[in-house]
């Protein structure tokens, strides 16, 4: 059965104000898995660090941000960025191929 771009939409947006709290619970832990794989390593303290809360995603130690944004004796490693960014990646992917199988 072919579903019209406006029931579509109509489902979409019906699901998404259903299911935002677990969706956003399951999107930041992705950000943090991710987070936690592109830290660069020394000790592994900060990959480890990576956590889930109310706020969002949080690197649990003080220099964190210096590795992200750098210092002036040291370049910027945005690891965090760059997790955030594949992950939109990878939910945009997603999203276009659910959109083409309802519309097909």
């Amino acid at each position: 059965m072919t579903t019209t771009p406006e029931v579509f939409a109509r489902r979409l947006e019906q699901s998404a104000r259903e299911l935002e709290p677990e969706w956003r619970r399951d999107w930041s832990k992705e950000v943090a898995d991710e987070m936690s794989r592109r830290a660069p390593r020394d000790t592994g303290r900060l990959a480890a660090s990576m956590r889930v809360t109310d706020e969002g995603v949080v690197a649990d130690v003080a220099y964190a941000v210096y590795v992200a944004r750098g210092t002036s004796r040291m370049a910027p490693r945005p690891f965090d960025l760059e997790a955030v960014a594949a992950v939109i990646k990878d939910a945009a992917e997603g999203a276009g191929d659910l959109v083409i199988r309802e519309l097909t």
